[in-house]
């Protein structure tokens, strides 16, 4: 980008005090590695406007996975990036659609909690941490109140779980 501005004169070249440092994901062999990518502003027809998701080879850097999401949700955008993986989701997968559900909100007040529970139920079935309980807790507290949240936590530190 800064190469691309210089050229066209946008802004001046400053002379660099030292030489930059680039760390690249790039596999050596094909296949080992893919980057992951949401681009949106795809419209429809009936106005409507979707989301790619497209999974590249960092070795060739061929895009070998590709689908669309007609309405962005983590759910569905951790379920394209499963069906392009062709496995389960893992952990980070899971944690990843709970990211984007949550910032996918303007603000915390329209977030799809109900969404996030259910992304956090698959997460503690792979992950039975108690920071993985905690989270979830925190996420039915905003979906049904603390009281609610917190009875199953009260049991196990009761010794009764």
């Amino acid at each position: 980008m800064h190469r691309v501005l210089t050229r066209n004169g946008l802004i001046d070249a400053q002379a660099q005090q030292h030489r930059r440092k680039y760390k690249r994901w790039q596999r050596q062999t094909p296949m080992n590695l893919w980057q992951l990518d949401i681009v949106g502003g795809v419209p429809l027809a009936d106005g409507r406007e979707c989301k790619l998701v497209t999974g590249i080879d960092d070795h060739s850097r061929f895009v070998v996975a590709a689908t669309v999401v007609p309405a962005p949700s983590g759910r569905a955008v951790s379920e394209a990036c499963t069906v392009a993986a062709g496995v389960a989701p893992g952990r980070y997968q899971i944690l990843a659609a709970i990211n984007a559900v949550r910032t996918s909100a303007r603000d915390i007040r329209d977030t799809d909690w109900s969404q996030i529970v259910a992304l956090y139920d698959q997460l503690v079935s792979l992950d039975p941490s108690p920071i993985i309980a905690l989270n979830r807790a925190v996420a039915v507290a905003e979906l049904r109140g603390p009281q609610v949240a917190l009875a199953p936590e009260a049991k196990v530190h009761r010794g009764e779980g």
